[in-house]
């Protein structure tokens, strides 16, 4: 278990960052962070990182939190598109992989299986057309299209 530093940006509280002592505070005390990090920021403070939410990491900038690390409210039209980028990441190899076969398809002159790649490949294409009919980041997540599981 990690500690992290969380913090304000602002004094109400409501733009939190966190800190996970990362490259470059290597041989720093934690107290020495805190301490650089209290001279400009509001309500600094210590926590475990098994306190962040659960959800992917990506969407964590996504949330809005307190300094309690209780989210608030979250901007989800920004984390359905963080999520959408999953999907492309998941569909590349996918693609990928078609081209690879439609290439034997052509080689072997077999028609029939290169229609059905060039369909395949399409409903990749549009699975970002997917909407994602949720309302917090947790069930944004699971929203995963069957296509791209291969």
């Amino acid at each position: 278990m990690s500690n992290i530093i969380v913090y304000a940006n602002n004094a109400d509280g409501t733009d939190i960052s966190v800190i996970n002592p990362a490259p470059g505070t290597a041989g720093k005390a934690l107290q020495d962070l805190i301490n650089e990090t209290a001279a400009t920021k509001f309500g600094v403070h210590v926590s475990s990182a098994d306190s962040l939410p659960d959800v992917p990491s990506q969407l964590l900038g996504c949330l809005k939190m307190n300094v309690d690390l209780k989210v608030v409210g979250a901007d989800l039209e920004r984390a359905k598109e963080i999520w959408k980028d999953e999907w492309r990441a998941a569909r590349a190899p996918l693609l990928a992989q078609l081209d690879v076969e439609y290439i034997r398809a052509l080689e072997s002159n077999d028609s029939a299986r290169m229609s059905e790649i060039v369909s395949q490949k399409q409903a990749l294409r549009d699975v970002t057309d997917t909407p994602i009919n949720a309302f917090s980041a947790h069930d944004i997540v699971k929203v995963w299209p069957a296509i791209l599981n291969g």
